[in-house]
């Protein structure tokens, strides 16, 4: 798989999971850590969901779905308010950037 190959799965996979959906309690006990930015956390999982929860971590909600085959592997606060993750996916990584956890660009 190639970078665009990869970008365009990524998008398509971004756009139709935007749904927010109240993640199960056990969905935040599989991620990585969790990751402050303001009031916001945010938690990856090794099934390519990032989950964000603005009530402490008491609920959960999809953000975004990369896809069964990518890992979160990191999410970093940035200083101008956004958030960074890089992901793992079929042995390529990637640096995707969002200001708002919504649109994801290459970093």
């Amino acid at each position: 798989m190639n970078r665009r190959q990869f970008l365009t799965i990524t998008t398509a996979a971004a756009i139709t999971g935007l749904a927010r959906l109240a993640a199960p309690p056990t969905a935040a006990a599989k991620g990585l850590l969790p990751v402050l930015r303001q009031t916001t956390l945010y938690q990856g999982t090794k099934d390519g969901k990032l989950f964000e929860s603005t009530d402490g971590g008491k609920s959960w909600q999809l953000v975004a779905n990369f896809g069964s085959h990518c890992v979160v592997a990191q999410i970093v606060s940035q200083r101008d308010g956004g958030v960074s993750v890089k992901l793992n996916c079929s042995g390529y990584s990637f640096d995707l950037h969002s200001k708002d956890a919504r649109v994801w660009r290459t970093a």
